[in-house]
């Protein structure tokens, strides 16, 4: 896939992906969980789009799956990409980037990716990924 980005934290330098234990013929299993790994740029499990109209981290080698927050699981999986039809069903995955991506990252900061305030039951607001 081309225009891709990694999203890499503040504190180990690690790539946000999908576990290569966590695929099945090369692709994530339904539900896997998000996990640190080494940044390799070969690597199809690390590599994400940003889609800025319904601000959605979606896996750019596997277009179907986003990056979602699992309520059940109290965690960040890989799952099928939403469409918000007016109900909220994108909640779980929208990103919002807060920081100033020109600056760079103090070192031993996480870095925050929130989902942006709505409401009810936010049941990821203000969780950090790392």
């Amino acid at each position: 896939a081309t225009g891709h980005h990694h999203l890499v934290t503040g504190l180990d330098d690690k790539c946000i992906g999908v576990s290569d234990t966590d695929t099945k013929a090369g692709k994530p299993k339904d539900q896997a969980p998000m996990s640190f790994k080494e940044c390799h740029h070969e690597d199809p499990l690390i590599r994400w789009t940003y889609l800025y109209g319904s601000q959605q981290l979606q896996m750019a080698e596997f277009p179907d799956l986003c990056m979602d927050f699992s309520e059940t699981n109290d965690l960040m999986i890989a799952y099928k990409c939403k469409n918000d039809t007016g109900s909220r069903e994108t909640q779980n995955q929208i990103a919002v980037f807060k920081d100033d991506l020109r600056s760079p990252i103090e070192e031993g900061l996480p870095t925050e990716i929130q989902h942006a305030d709505g409401v009810g039951a936010d049941w990821w607001l203000g969780r950090c990924l790392d």
